[in-house]
């Protein structure tokens, strides 16, 4: 919880048990209880911003002023007339004496339950639910981020509900950036509400359930100047299918703060939610993967999807580096004569392993459980030349992906090395994990999920790029980063 929603929860439970302390018979002390509950509700709304898991104590707010309101105009109320104490009509009520303690004021008032109840319901949802706090990047640089759209006018969209005409990529960029004063981070999904409700329904959730997801910070400044860097090298990222381009952002800003220039795109229609240009929302379309078809059905969907992940990731890099998209930011030339890095989870790692196949601007691949069963054959089946490092999940070693794994890391004749990344499943290698600390509970990750385990894989990535790119440091596979929570299996050396 944030440092004013805590204070919020505690400000009405002050208030609500004020019944059980010396102050019970104080009803100035019960309206200044109350008025401070309010005053800490809309510091919080201002200063942290409002979010519905805190509406429970909102309400316990308002039910806290009701009842001193009530208690105050009960003492100072009009004149009554009240011949059972011998007060005569006109006359005021008297002013009860200190030592007067009415029933009421002797038991806890019913309303106590009730508000405490409603400011724990808003403590469990904003814990269980909370705007988490992204890991801070590792490297000296400050961040900065931008957006644009490649258009590939020569490739036709095979995907949606209206296939035909351009395909439409909206990219993101992480880049060093000058230090800039007063300038906050960005929000991490740059308010992008179409992924939060696609995510939330994704799950089974109500679409508003992860709105709140919209007031996480990154660390990266929105158009913030670049930083001068020697040797600015280029790395893409490819996110698995049903993912989104900021699902590994703490990685992608670490990179950009150890000098990368990062690029990431939504695979539109193999994205959870794409906002393209002029608000046009592409949802995941999903014939890309179809459920319930025949195999030989699902395996030619698989492949070309993988194969059309792949021409986007060449898309973009031909459109930075030869069509001068990011020429706003940095020149190209600074660019050439650098191999190109890639990174890729799931479905983004076998595009990226493919995309390296045949691409000699490729410098080195770091796949995240990288999917390779729709990987040609040619592909995986022959000799890999490019330095090749596979993270992997638990969950997914000795499955099926992971034999054509071991092959296609057999078949390498360059650096090469997979990496069992311990008590983690698919999904636990982006940030979904963080979302909630119930997610190991209730089964949507694994019991090791955490910020080490982004950690670990931050150093892997990092270390193996920063050898193989630009030749900096020992490689990771020869000199393994320090913890327990990894087994390199086969590596060459």
């Amino acid at each position: 919880m944030r440092p004013l929603e805590l204070a919020l929860v505690l400000a009405v439970v002050a208030a609500a048990v004020r019944p059980w302390t010396p102050w019970r018979r104080s009803r100035w002390a019960a309206l200044l209880l109350a008025l401070a509950a309010v005053a800490v509700a809309a510091a919080q709304v201002v200063v942290e911003g409002a979010r519905w898991q805190l509406a429970p104590a909102w309400v316990a707010v308002g039910g806290l002023v009701l009842v001193a309101l009530r208690d105050a105009l009960h003492r100072y109320g009009p004149p009554v007339d009240d011949t059972a104490t011998g007060t005569p009509v006109g006359a005021s009520r008297p002013e009860p004496r200190p030592e007067d303690d009415t029933p009421t004021e002797r038991r806890p008032r019913p309303f106590i339950v009730p508000l405490v109840l409603l400011a724990a319901l808003s403590a469990g949802l904003a814990w269980s639910l909370p705007v988490i706090t992204l890991p801070e990047p590792s490297g000296p640089f400050r961040v900065g981020t931008t957006t644009t759209v490649v258009v590939g006018a020569d490739r036709v969209e095979r995907y949606g509900p209206e296939p035909g005409g351009p395909r439409v990529l909206p990219v993101q960029v992480w880049y060093p950036a000058h230090e800039v004063a007063d300038n906050e981070p960005a929000p991490w999904l740059l308010a992008r509400e179409v992924v939060t409700d696609a995510t939330a329904r994704d799950a089974g959730l109500p679409g508003f359930t992860l709105g709140h997801l919209a007031m996480v910070s990154s660390h990266a400044v929105l158009d913030a100047p670049l930083a001068p860097v020697d040797g600015l090298s280029l790395v893409l990222y490819s996110h698995g299918w049903s993912g989104f381009r900021e699902i590994h952002a703490s990685q992608l800003e670490s990179l950009a703060s150890h000098g990368y220039l990062v690029v990431a795109a939504d695979h539109t229609y193999g994205a959870l939610a794409t906002e393209l240009p002029h608000g046009t929302i592409a949802e995941l379309d999903p014939d890309t993967l179809p459920s319930g078809a025949t195999q030989e059905v699902y395996d030619d969907a698989a492949e070309q999807l993988v194969a059309t992940f792949a021409a986007d990731l060449e898309a973009i890099m031909t459109a930075v580096l030869e069509e001068d998209l990011l020429g706003d930011l940095v020149d190209a030339e600074l660019l050439e004569g650098h191999p190109v890095g890639f990174i890729g989870h799931s479905t983004g790692g076998g595009a990226a392993v493919l995309t390296c196949s045949r691409d000699p601007r490729c410098g080195a691949v770091v796949g995240y459980d990288p999917w390779v069963e729709p990987v040609p054959d040619e592909v995986v089946g022959g000799e890999f030349d490019t330095p090749l490092l596979s993270l992997r999940s638990e969950e997914w070693v000795d499955n099926d992906n992971d034999v054509r794994l071991r092959r296609l890391h057999a078949g390498a004749t360059a650096a090469e090395g997979r990496v069992e990344v311990a008590g983690l499943r698919h999904r636990d290698l982006t940030l979904l994990p963080l979302l909630s600390p119930l997610s190991a509970r209730l089964g949507l990750s694994g019991p090791l999920a955490d910020a080490e385990a982004l950690d670990i894989i931050d150093r892997w990535t990092v270390g193996f790029l920063d050898h193989h790119l630009r030749g900096i440091g020992l490689d990771p596979l020869v000199a393994p980063p320090s913890g327990h929570r990894t087994f390199v299996e086969n590596a060459s050396r």
